[in-house]
Protein backbone atom coordinates (compact mmCIF):
# COMPACT_ATOMS: atom_id res chain seq x y z
CA UNK A 1 0.00 0.00 0.00
CA UNK A 2 1.05 3.61 -0.52
CA UNK A 3 0.83 5.65 2.68
CA UNK A 4 0.39 9.42 2.68
CA UNK A 5 2.76 11.02 5.20
CA UNK A 6 2.32 14.65 6.24
CA UNK A 7 4.83 15.17 9.08
CA UNK A 8 8.12 17.05 8.75
CA UNK A 9 10.31 16.10 5.79
CA UNK A 10 12.90 14.46 8.03
CA UNK A 11 10.33 12.35 9.88
CA UNK A 12 8.62 11.41 6.63
CA UNK A 13 11.89 10.10 5.21
CA UNK A 14 12.50 7.92 8.27
CA UNK A 15 8.97 6.53 8.16
CA UNK A 16 9.29 5.90 4.41
CA UNK A 17 12.33 3.70 5.08
CA UNK A 18 10.44 1.72 7.75
CA UNK A 19 7.49 1.25 5.40
CA UNK A 20 9.74 0.15 2.55
CA UNK A 21 11.31 -2.47 4.80
CA UNK A 22 7.94 -4.21 5.10
CA UNK A 23 6.88 -3.80 1.50
CA UNK A 24 4.86 -0.56 1.54
CA UNK A 25 5.35 2.61 -0.47
CA UNK A 26 4.59 6.16 0.51
CA UNK A 27 3.55 9.57 -0.76
CA UNK A 28 5.37 12.36 1.07
CA UNK A 29 3.67 15.72 1.51
CA UNK A 30 5.28 17.53 4.48
CA UNK A 31 2.84 19.80 6.30
CA UNK A 32 4.89 20.40 9.44
CA UNK A 33 8.05 22.46 9.88
CA UNK A 34 10.06 22.65 13.12
CA UNK A 35 11.54 26.07 13.87
CA UNK A 36 13.68 26.66 16.95
CA UNK A 37 12.80 29.75 18.96
CA UNK A 38 16.36 30.72 19.90
CA UNK A 39 15.37 30.90 23.57
CA UNK A 40 18.29 30.29 25.95
CA UNK A 41 18.56 26.94 27.69
CA UNK A 42 18.16 27.18 31.49
CA UNK A 43 21.32 27.11 33.58
CA UNK A 44 21.89 24.71 36.44
CA UNK A 45 22.19 21.02 37.16
CA UNK A 46 19.36 18.67 36.27
CA UNK A 47 18.41 15.23 37.49
CA UNK A 48 16.34 14.34 34.44
CA UNK A 49 15.03 15.67 31.15
CA UNK A 50 11.67 15.04 29.53
CA UNK A 51 11.22 14.85 25.76
CA UNK A 52 7.80 14.87 24.09
CA UNK A 53 9.10 14.62 20.53
CA UNK A 54 12.13 13.59 18.51
CA UNK A 55 12.39 17.26 17.47
CA UNK A 56 13.07 18.21 21.10
CA UNK A 57 15.77 15.55 21.31
CA UNK A 58 17.40 16.84 18.13
CA UNK A 59 17.37 20.37 19.56
CA UNK A 60 19.04 19.08 22.72
CA UNK A 61 21.65 17.27 20.65
CA UNK A 62 22.52 20.47 18.77
CA UNK A 63 22.74 22.38 22.07
CA UNK A 64 25.08 19.77 23.57
CA UNK A 65 27.31 19.60 20.50
CA UNK A 66 27.66 23.40 20.45
CA UNK A 67 28.51 23.68 24.15
CA UNK A 68 31.03 21.16 25.54
CA UNK A 69 29.97 22.05 29.07
CA UNK A 70 26.48 20.74 28.37
CA UNK A 71 27.58 17.17 27.72
CA UNK A 72 26.75 16.27 31.33
CA UNK A 73 23.09 16.34 30.29
CA UNK A 74 23.67 13.06 28.45
CA UNK A 75 24.15 11.28 31.77
CA UNK A 76 20.81 12.24 33.33
CA UNK A 77 17.66 10.16 32.92
CA UNK A 78 15.83 11.00 29.70
CA UNK A 79 12.09 10.40 29.99
CA UNK A 80 10.67 10.12 26.47
CA UNK A 81 7.00 10.19 25.51
CA UNK A 82 7.27 7.16 23.22
CA UNK A 83 9.54 4.86 21.28
CA UNK A 84 10.33 7.35 18.50
CA UNK A 85 11.65 10.00 20.90
CA UNK A 86 13.41 7.30 22.95
CA UNK A 87 15.21 6.04 19.85
CA UNK A 88 16.24 9.60 19.00
CA UNK A 89 17.56 10.07 22.56
CA UNK A 90 19.65 6.90 22.38
CA UNK A 91 21.05 7.96 19.01
CA UNK A 92 21.89 11.38 20.49
CA UNK A 93 23.98 9.73 23.21
CA UNK A 94 21.70 9.71 26.26
CA UNK A 95 22.73 6.68 28.32
CA UNK A 96 19.67 6.23 30.56
CA UNK A 97 16.55 6.43 28.40
CA UNK A 98 13.06 5.53 29.59
CA UNK A 99 10.37 5.23 26.92
CA UNK A 100 6.82 6.12 27.89
CA UNK A 101 3.60 4.72 26.45
CA UNK A 102 3.14 7.46 23.83
CA UNK A 103 1.02 9.89 25.84
CA UNK A 104 2.26 12.88 27.90
CA UNK A 105 -0.23 12.33 30.72
CA UNK A 106 0.88 8.72 31.10
CA UNK A 107 4.52 9.78 30.87
CA UNK A 108 3.96 12.19 33.77
CA UNK A 109 2.47 9.32 35.79
CA UNK A 110 5.53 7.23 34.98
CA UNK A 111 7.86 10.01 36.14
CA UNK A 112 5.84 10.51 39.33
CA UNK A 113 5.99 6.79 40.10
CA UNK A 114 9.78 6.89 39.87
CA UNK A 115 9.64 8.60 43.27
CA UNK A 116 12.97 10.36 42.79
CA UNK A 117 11.97 13.99 42.36
CA UNK A 118 14.54 16.71 41.72
CA UNK A 119 15.20 19.16 38.91
CA UNK A 120 13.57 18.28 35.60
CA UNK A 121 14.46 20.00 32.32
CA UNK A 122 11.62 20.29 29.80
CA UNK A 123 12.50 21.59 26.30
CA UNK A 124 8.92 22.21 25.20
CA UNK A 125 7.14 23.10 21.97
CA UNK A 126 5.51 26.52 21.75
CA UNK A 127 2.11 24.83 21.39
CA UNK A 128 2.35 22.27 24.17
CA UNK A 129 -0.54 19.94 24.88
CA UNK A 130 0.38 19.05 28.46
CA UNK A 131 1.64 20.89 31.56
CA UNK A 132 4.34 18.79 33.25
CA UNK A 133 4.98 21.45 35.90
CA UNK A 134 1.43 21.14 37.23
CA UNK A 135 1.39 17.35 36.99
CA UNK A 136 4.68 16.72 38.81
CA UNK A 137 4.40 18.19 42.28
CA UNK A 138 7.57 16.46 43.45
CA UNK A 139 9.74 17.95 40.74
CA UNK A 140 11.14 21.40 40.06
CA UNK A 141 10.37 21.71 36.35
CA UNK A 142 12.50 24.08 34.25
CA UNK A 143 10.41 24.55 31.14
CA UNK A 144 11.28 26.67 28.13
CA UNK A 145 9.97 26.95 24.57
CA UNK A 146 12.61 25.25 22.44
CA UNK A 147 10.79 25.05 19.12
CA UNK A 148 7.59 25.76 17.27
CA UNK A 149 5.90 23.11 15.16
CA UNK A 150 4.39 25.13 12.32
CA UNK A 151 1.59 23.58 10.30
CA UNK A 152 1.42 24.38 6.61
CA UNK A 153 -1.09 24.09 3.79
CA UNK A 154 0.40 22.69 0.56
CA UNK A 155 -2.55 23.94 -1.47
CA UNK A 156 -5.49 22.17 -3.06
CA UNK A 157 -3.69 20.91 -6.13
CA UNK A 158 -0.82 19.26 -4.25
CA UNK A 159 -3.11 17.82 -1.60
CA UNK A 160 -5.57 16.43 -4.11
CA UNK A 161 -2.75 14.81 -6.11
CA UNK A 162 -1.28 13.24 -2.97
CA UNK A 163 -4.65 11.85 -1.91
CA UNK A 164 -5.25 10.42 -5.37
CA UNK A 165 -1.90 8.60 -5.31
CA UNK A 166 -2.38 7.16 -1.81
CA UNK A 167 -4.08 4.08 -0.38
CA UNK A 168 -3.71 5.00 3.30
CA UNK A 169 -3.02 7.96 5.57
CA UNK A 170 -1.03 8.01 8.83
CA UNK A 171 -1.95 10.70 11.39
CA UNK A 172 0.25 11.15 14.46
CA UNK A 173 -1.29 13.85 16.65
CA UNK A 174 -4.61 15.53 17.44
CA UNK A 175 -3.17 18.85 16.30
CA UNK A 176 -2.24 17.49 12.87
CA UNK A 177 -5.57 15.66 12.64
CA UNK A 178 -7.50 18.87 13.27
CA UNK A 179 -5.30 20.72 10.78
CA UNK A 180 -5.81 18.10 8.07
CA UNK A 181 -9.54 18.10 8.65
CA UNK A 182 -9.69 21.89 8.42
CA UNK A 183 -7.71 22.29 5.21
CA UNK A 184 -9.36 19.32 3.51
CA UNK A 185 -12.72 20.80 4.38
CA UNK A 186 -11.58 24.18 3.07
CA UNK A 187 -10.37 22.68 -0.20
CA UNK A 188 -13.47 20.52 -0.59
CA UNK A 189 -11.45 17.29 -0.36
CA UNK A 190 -12.89 15.60 2.73
CA UNK A 191 -14.83 13.18 0.55
CA UNK A 192 -11.57 11.73 -0.79
CA UNK A 193 -10.70 10.41 2.67
CA UNK A 194 -13.36 7.78 2.17
CA UNK A 195 -11.10 6.16 -0.44
CA UNK A 196 -8.24 5.71 2.03
CA UNK A 197 -7.43 3.47 4.96
CA UNK A 198 -7.02 6.06 7.71
CA UNK A 199 -4.80 5.09 10.63
CA UNK A 200 -4.49 7.39 13.65
CA UNK A 201 -1.94 6.83 16.40
CA UNK A 202 -4.60 7.13 19.13
CA UNK A 203 -8.34 7.49 19.61
CA UNK A 204 -7.79 11.11 20.68
CA UNK A 205 -6.08 11.76 17.37
CA UNK A 206 -8.85 10.05 15.41
CA UNK A 207 -11.50 12.09 17.21
CA UNK A 208 -9.72 15.31 16.28
CA UNK A 209 -11.01 14.89 12.72
CA UNK A 210 -14.19 16.62 13.86
CA UNK A 211 -15.18 17.73 10.37
CA UNK A 212 -14.78 14.21 9.01
CA UNK A 213 -17.60 12.56 10.93
CA UNK A 214 -18.61 9.26 9.42
CA UNK A 215 -15.20 8.43 8.00
CA UNK A 216 -13.70 5.22 9.38
CA UNK A 217 -10.53 5.40 11.44
CA UNK A 218 -8.34 2.51 12.54
CA UNK A 219 -6.38 2.82 15.80
CA UNK A 220 -3.61 0.44 16.88
CA UNK A 221 -3.52 -1.18 20.29
CA UNK A 222 -0.45 0.87 21.28
CA UNK A 223 0.22 4.52 20.35
CA UNK A 224 3.39 4.00 18.33
CA UNK A 225 4.45 4.16 14.71
CA UNK A 226 5.53 0.52 14.82
CA UNK A 227 1.98 -0.42 15.84
CA UNK A 228 0.54 1.71 13.03
CA UNK A 229 2.73 -0.06 10.48
CA UNK A 230 1.85 -3.41 12.01
CA UNK A 231 -1.84 -2.56 11.78
CA UNK A 232 -1.44 -1.65 8.13
CA UNK A 233 0.46 -4.82 7.35
CA UNK A 234 -1.81 -7.15 9.33
CA UNK A 235 -5.52 -7.38 9.90
CA UNK A 236 -7.02 -3.97 10.60
CA UNK A 237 -8.89 -3.52 13.88
CA UNK A 238 -12.54 -2.60 14.04
CA UNK A 239 -12.72 0.98 12.81
CA UNK A 240 -13.59 3.85 15.12
CA UNK A 241 -16.14 6.28 13.69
Amino acid sequence: MRVLLTRSADNCSKTAARLAAVGHGCVILPMLVYVETGENWPDGRFDAVVFTSAAAVQGAERHINARPGAKGLLSVTAYCVGEASALAAREAGFVNVIAGPGDSHQLAELIALSGSGGNLLYPAPVHKAFDFASALAGWQVSEFALYEARLTDPGRQALEAALRQSDALFVYSPRMAAHLSKIMHGHGLLGQLGNLTLIAISEKTALAFGEAAGIEFHVPGEPSEASMIGLLSGTLSDPMH
